[in-house]
């Protein structure tokens, strides 16, 4: 085998490894450094937003006992709300007076 292809040859495989590697360890630093991915999974930002949606959403519906209407989502929708108190501080004071929270038991039962 002539000298030049085996120059070839192990440039090529060379340049993969350093290439492959270089990837790897920029990866790692670049989603680390722009906070890409969530620290407790790898999911990807649209799911992450979505999934952050959905339960602002849902956790609005379990508190107050109705869907929001599309102005209160447009004016949360970059907001991670997963407690009753940041639902409550996007709500309007008619908002919070009309809604009534349950009573911790029932009078006719006891």
């Amino acid at each position: 085998m002539p000298t030049w292809l085996v120059i070839m040859i192990c440039w090529c495989i060379m340049s993969c490894i350093i290439t492959y590697a270089t990837r790897k360890s920029l990866a790692k630093y670049y989603i680390r450094a722009l906070n890409i991915r969530d620290e407790e999974s790898d999911s990807e930002p649209y799911q992450r937003g979505f999934k952050d949606g959905a339960g602002g959403i849902k956790l609005y519906y379990a508190i107050i006992g109705k869907m929001p209407n599309s102005q209160w989502i447009l004016h949360n929708c970059m907001k991670k709300l997963d407690t009753r108190d940041k639902i409550l501080a996007t709500l309007t004071q008619e908002e919070l007076d009309a809604f009534q929270s349950p009573p911790l038991h029932d009078a006719s039962f006891s």
